[in-house]
């Protein structure tokens, strides 16, 4: 049985594995490059600011005006557009499906199962945590 030790041991080979994956170098150079684009940052903070003002408004029972729908449909079609929100948007959802990955290989594990999703040959079934 491993120590605590052991499996944080484990853990940190793995952060640093993660670390060295081409999902994570492109996603902190995609950060990179969103944090000395100041123009993309003000257009995403824009964007949110709009998006929380429409969601409180409709929250509160209040109608939202076709200007602002509009001008938020512009601001939409301004960050598709913007080539370091974009890069940044596909690095995201690489490193993120990668960690999903991960953490669907660890659950099934857990579980008694492998990462192929079938149970392995234990001959006692799958382990049930309560």
């Amino acid at each position: 049985m491993p120590t605590t030790e052991e499996i944080l041991s484990a853990a940190e080979k793995l952060g640093k594995m993660i670390a060295d994956h081409d999902a994570a170098k492109r996603f902190r150079t995609a950060v990179k490059s969103l944090e000395a684009d100041t123009d993309a940052q003000k257009l995403l903070t824009e964007m949110n600011r709009k998006a929380q003002e429409m969601e409180q408004r409709m929250m509160s029972g209040q109608p939202v005006e076709v200007a602002e729908k509009q001008a938020m449909e512009a601001l939409r079609a301004q960050v598709i557009t913007n080539p370091t929100l974009g890069s940044f948007q596909m690095a995201q959802m690489d490193f993120v499906d990668l960690m999903r990955k991960v953490d669907e290989a660890m659950t099934a594990e857990t579980e008694g199962k492998s990462a192929a999703g079938t149970s392995p040959d234990v001959g006692a079934g799958p382990v049930i945590m309560s």
